[in-house]
């Protein structure tokens, strides 16, 4: 049984099992189609940071991993690519590509960040460089069309 699994694991890393079926129970009442509680991004009402929801989240992050597909082909599509899905280490780090509004400029974007990643640059300095051609996005909105060949 699956649910019996990560209360196993709960207790092994001595994580309270009653706070984390209180959150598995808010979830269930809220209903989230997404599998994550309503307030993952901004926390618990309470608005302390808790090991449970944190366990809780890694949890359904991976079990998303083990339902979709992981891999160059899966990510590149999305707006947003998690880098453990890639296979990089940190359970959070994230490159968005989402803010690049003209498309033509962030689909360039997402297959230079991939070159870039493949020849051995640092996570640090791909997601810097990403964000740096956000800014520049943003600051030229007009710029919508794509370049003429």
């Amino acid at each position: 049984m699956p649910g019996r699994t990560v209360l196993e694991r709960a207790s092994q890393r001595r994580v309270r099992v009653n706070g984390i079926r209180r959150l598995a129970t808010l979830q269930a009442a809220q209903g989230s189609p997404s599998g994550a509680p309503a307030y993952a991004a901004t926390g618990p009402p309470n608005h302390r940071p808790l090991v449970e929801q944190r366990f809780l989240l890694d949890a359904i992050g991976y079990r998303r991993d083990l339902t979709d597909v992981v891999g160059w082909d899966s990510e590149y599509a999305r707006g947003e690519w998690l880098l453990r899905r890639l296979g990089y280490p940190g359970r959070d780090r994230a490159i968005d590509f989402g803010e690049i509004e003209p498309i033509w400029l962030r689909e360039l974007t997402k297959r230079w960040a991939r070159w870039r990643l493949s020849v051995g640059t640092a996570l640090a300095t791909a997601i810097a460089d990403v964000r740096a051609i956000t800014r520049f996005a943003q600051s030229f909105p007009h710029c919508a069309a794509a370049p003429r060949r």
